[in-house]
């Protein structure tokens, strides 16, 4: 699972400006939400948990340390390399961790936690989030941003997950490559789908109002997540829910080649798939824009899974006369 996250974060380091933009803009929204200005991180103790990208725009906005944590010790040396180019590597701490498997090895004493869309992958996230908490200071914080099941979004991707369930990852990845050519090889939209099917222990929150800051309830909601923050004297009360898809029983048999293909077309109705005129940007990769929520995705999703299923019925009957 560890060369999967290599895999689907490469695209982040080998446009690392372009990313570092994209995590900056949502930094200062996520700041917005939470109900933080511009000054939150300064003189503070910071941990990032993820991409490393966090850390150092909450460096950049005046943070005095950064402990970054992740899962893969390739994407930490390739962060690692970035931030000594940068000249800031002395003010992080890079640590290679599973938080399912060790959170007490999180240096104590910091002052801001941020996790953003990383507890949903957590096979225990209360048992995680708690050790998390014991580890900050007095007055400190701990960020949260998951994925709601209750948005429309998150709900058809709950169900591309179910079919996709026996399908390795690297044959929708080939697949991709296939269908896009060279392009698909600095796409963004590649790497957020592999991301959004295969990352695993993704489960729906319900979050006790008291901790929670936003939440898109509505299935039409443009935002698929929830934002909560966890204090240093909070008590602790999550709930995780993880529902079976009949859609899993329906493909559980088929591995084929068009099934692939089926896989990518329905991620493309939810995640809009854009190319950039290589002719007028100097970097030459692939954009995804975020479809608005809407039910014309529920009824194209569902008209796509119809006809694969009735064609296959079809090739079936013909294969036994």
């Amino acid at each position: 699972m560890k060369n999967f996250y290599t895999d689907v974060h490469d695209l982040n380091h080998l446009y690392f400006n372009e990313t570092l933009k994209r995590y900056k803009k949502r930094i200062l929204n996520e700041l917005k939400i939470f109900g933080k200005n511009k000054d939150f991180f300064v003189g503070k103790k910071v941990l990032d948990i993820g991409t490393g990208f966090q850390g150092i725009i909450a460096l950049e906005m005046g943070a005095e340390s950064i402990i970054h944590v992740d899962i893969n010790q390739s994407q930490l040396d390739l962060m690692g390399f970035e931030l000594k180019r940068l000249g800031i590597a002395e003010k992080f701490t890079q640590i290679n961790l599973d938080l399912n498997n060790g959170s007490n090895n999180i240096p104590e004493n910091y002052d801001v936690g941020l996790i953003f869309g990383v507890i949903n992958h957590i096979a225990y996230p209360e048992t995680t989030i708690i050790k998390l908490q014991s580890k900050l200071t007095i007055g400190g914080e701990l960020l949260f941003r998951a994925y709601n099941g209750k948005s429309l979004t998150r709900n058809l991707i709950g169900k591309i997950r179910a079919i996709s369930s026996n399908v390795d990852y690297k044959s929708i990845e080939n697949a991709y490559y296939k269908k896009y050519g060279d392009y698909a090889r600095t796409s963004f939209h590649l790497r957020d789908l592999l991301d959004d099917l295969y990352s695993p222990i993704v489960k729906n929150f319900v979050i006790p109002s008291k901790f929670l800051i936003k939440s898109s309830n509505s299935l039409t909601s443009k935002d698929e997540n929830l934002r909560f923050i966890i204090k240093d004297n909070n008590n602790i009360n999550i709930s995780v829910t993880n529902k079976p898809f009949i859609l899993e029983k329906l493909f559980s048999n088929n591995k084929s080649e068009a099934k692939v293909m089926l896989i990518i077309n329905l991620y493309e109705i939810i995640r809009e798939y854009k190319y950039i005129d290589t002719k007028t940007f100097n970097e030459k990769y692939l954009k995804t824009n975020y479809k608005n929520n809407d039910y014309f995705k529920y009824f194209y999703f569902y008209w796509y899974v119809l006809k694969f299923l009735l064609r296959s019925a079809c090739a079936s009957k013909i294969r036994v006369s």
